[in-house]
């Protein structure tokens, strides 16, 4: 037989048959008459649920409606009624433990909020203490779709004693994502791990990517498909970094270890970094830093390429010295006739159909002659030279690539000086005398192309027609290199005019030998 127990409270109910019930329709009458007291004396939010699911219960075993009259369909209602309550305590429950995990989650989580520039790294810091009172090993690893946007500069893996600290280093690149837009936020995340594989750290990065942040900029120019190489001065390094007590070897390791690391956001161009040491200075070491740049000039002369070269200080290349932007492109190529060292040459260009014509070099100066432009040009080395021109023609900027090849003239006198080491303790002092043959007063300018071991004093006089001026000639900071038992210093010494026109030009050729010289007696 059924045995059902009822209190006042429904859902109390218990049902212990295993099969359904043959109740008469009076006892049913009976059951519903104590049934409703008890659902209208207590909280109808609270009991009104487990009200209908017992009410739903007892229609399942009875297999009739409860109250006489009442059609079958009501149990359908009754059944869907039931699954919907059922869908909801499911969804509470698993709110509920999603909720919990999310509280948990939260208490592992650092979050960092970072804006990155294009092509330039940003470095996060994460403090991470051990929680347990044993010597562990933790290990940081990075989730696989942050993977080449987020990198570990700290060590990977470590130990940390109980209540040990350490700091978690980790680097954003976001130029490294092809599909990254400005302005748009990634969501990276790395976790720290015990050796159990069990998650005690989360370090989540919310980084948004911004625009590129350019310290310095380039142009590479050339004829179009043509392979061009570019020096450009980076840096100069301290003396003190360079003790002039050190070894050779030393010393060159020291400069490899001081020059920057580079990163290049194309794979045509690649670039390099020296350290230049200057042979020069003797009482303290002079060493400066410059970037080779080698890349291929585009084929079309319309457009250009730009491309960003960033300098790191560290092997980790966290650390950012500058970034430069490298504009590329190509332009026509004009080569000028040969000009003389030592002096300035006037180069004209015609001028039809050009509005303006600029110069990107500043020794270079424009002049707008009759019919032509006049480029009044000093070359500061012997070699090839190249300036770059703008010319306006029909609101159109033009860029045109002026070779100029530099040689050194023929010298009005040469002489060869030898000395020896012994020579060179102190100053060597010799003298030029200098006869103004022309017809009427002028000012006159020497120059040289030693900077720092020739001295020229008077720098600028003035003459009359067949007056003569001696010139003294200071020669210092002259040695030889270890192991070396000979070195050479062709000296130029130039005498201009008020146009910048050589009139006589000396070339000393000074010999310095490791031995004493013995000079020839006349």
């Amino acid at each position: 037989m059924p045995v059902e127990s009822s209190a006042a409270n429904p859902s109390d109910t218990v049902v212990t048959s295993k099969g359904p019930p043959q109740l008469s329709s009076s006892s049913s009458q009976q059951q519903q008459q104590q049934l409703v007291p008890a659902t209208s004396s207590a909280n109808e939010e609270t009991t009104g649920i487990h009200w209908r699911r017992a009410q739903h219960i007892k229609q399942i075993y009875c297999n009739r409606t409860i109250l006489p009259g009442v059609p079958n369909e009501h149990r359908l209602q009754e059944g869907d009624l039931e699954f919907r309550l059922r869908y909801l305590e499911k969804q509470r429950d698993e709110m509920k433990s999603r909720k919990i995990a999310e509280a948990l989650m939260e208490r592992l989580t650092a979050h960092h909020y970072v804006y990155v520039s294009s092509c330039r790294p940003e470095v996060t810091r994460t403090p991470f203490q051990n929680p347990f009172c044993s010597v562990m090993e933790f290990s940081v690893e990075v989730d696989t779709p942050a993977k080449g946007a987020l990198e570990i500069v700290s060590p990977p893996t470590f130990y940390l004693g109980p209540r040990e600290c350490t700091e978690v280093v980790l680097v954003v690149r976001l130029n490294a994502m092809a599909k990254t837009r400005d302005a748009e936020s990634k969501h990276l995340r790395a976790r720290l791990l015990t050796d159990g594989r069990e998650v005690v750290r989360i370090v989540d990065v919310h980084a948004t990517l911004g625009p590129t942040f350019v310290d310095r900029r380039f142009e590479i120019y050339g004829p179009a498909g043509t392979e061009v190489s570019k020096k450009i001065f980076s840096r100069v390094f301290s003396s003190a970094l360079f003790p002039i007590t050190s070894d050779r070897v030393k010393l060159l390791s020291r400069m490899r270890d001081m020059c920057a690391r580079t990163t290049i956001t194309s794979e045509t161009t690649t670039a390099e970094v020296n350290a230049v040491l200057d042979p020069i200075t003797q009482s303290f070491v002079t060493a400066w830093e410059e970037v080779t740049v080698r890349t291929t000039i585009p084929r079309d002369e319309r457009g250009q390429r730009v491309e960003y070269l960033v300098l790191y200080k560290d092997d980790a290349m966290s650390h950012v010295i500058e970034t430069w932007e490298l504009c590329i492109f190509a332009c026509q190529s004009v080569t000028s006739r040969e000009l003389l060292f030592g002096q300035t040459t006037t180069v004209a260009l015609p001028a039809s159909g050009i509005e303006a014509l600029y110069c990107s070099h500043s020794h270079v100066k424009v002049e707008r002659g009759e019919g032509c432009y006049l480029l009044h040009v000093r070359p500061t080395e012997v070699g090839t030279q190249q300036v770059l021109l703008h010319a306006l023609t029909d609101h159109h900027l033009a860029k045109t690539l002026l070779t100029i090849p530099t040689v050194y003239p023929t010298p009005t006198y040469t002489q060869t000086l030898e000395f020896s080491l012994a020579d060179t303790t102190a100053p060597i002092f010799r003298r030029l005398q200098f006869l103004h043959r022309g017809t009427k007063e002028e000012v006159f300018t020497v120059r040289h192309n030693y900077k720092y071991q020739l001295r020229v004093t008077p720098k600028q006089f003035s003459l009359a027609p067949s007056d003569t001026q001696f010139i003294t000639l200071q020669i210092d900071m002259l040695s030889l290199p270890e192991g070396q038992m000979e070195g050479r210093w062709p000296m130029w010494i130039f005498i201009n005019n008020a146009d910048d026109k050589t009139i006589e030009s000396y070339l000393l050729n000074v010999v310095l030998r490791a031995h004493r010289v013995l000079h020839e007696m006349a």
